[in-house]
């Protein structure tokens, strides 16, 4: 799935959500320790075989890393989770954004729409969309869960395989 994403182009970040959704079956069907390691092989393997893909920082750092911070912080009361989501986004931003200036020689201060120049405000508007996004992605995560515990598990039958 990462692969199909670095091959896409604009739809890195849509891949790399739904590729999250194999440490989320992992964690699902056969526990917290299945699933991180699921997420530390899969990340070792973008880093090895998609090194210059900007797929493979956003996985590592934020949509594959998700499904196991969403199993811990849903473990707490809603505000404390919800804090937890929160402050882990937006340092995992601050990593990405500091990997795609360092890394890729990408400088969003300096970015332009256009003839437009944006200067500071991008960071700010990046880290907005980023909040929205992350409420959107958790939303359709928890549906996601949901759905999947009561008819593609039914479906799949992956529970019995371990038994």
């Amino acid at each position: 799935m990462l692969f199909l994403g670095g091959m896409l182009g604009d739809m890195d970040l849509t891949v790399a959500a739904f590729a999250s959704l194999i440490v989320l079956m992992a964690v699902i069907e056969m526990g917290i320790k299945t699933g991180v390691m699921v997420y530390a092989v899969t990340s070792l393997l973008a880093l090895i075989l998609f090194p210059a893909y900007f797929i493979t920082p956003m996985y590592i750092c934020f949509v594959g890393f998700y499904p196991l911070l969403k199993y811990f912080a849903e473990k707490q009361r809603k505000p404390v989770a919800f804090l937890i989501k929160f402050f882990a986004l937006n340092a995992m931003l601050a990593v990405i954004l500091l990997f795609a200036y360092y890394v890729y020689g990408i400088n969003v201060i300096s970015m332009e729409i256009g003839s437009l120049q944006l200067g500071k405000i991008t960071i700010v508007i990046i880290y907005l969309l980023a909040n929205a996004a992350l409420f959107l992605f958790d939303f359709c995560l928890t549906k996601l869960i949901i759905l999947y515990n009561l008819k593609i598990r039914n479906i799949l039958k992956i529970y019995k395989l371990f038994r």
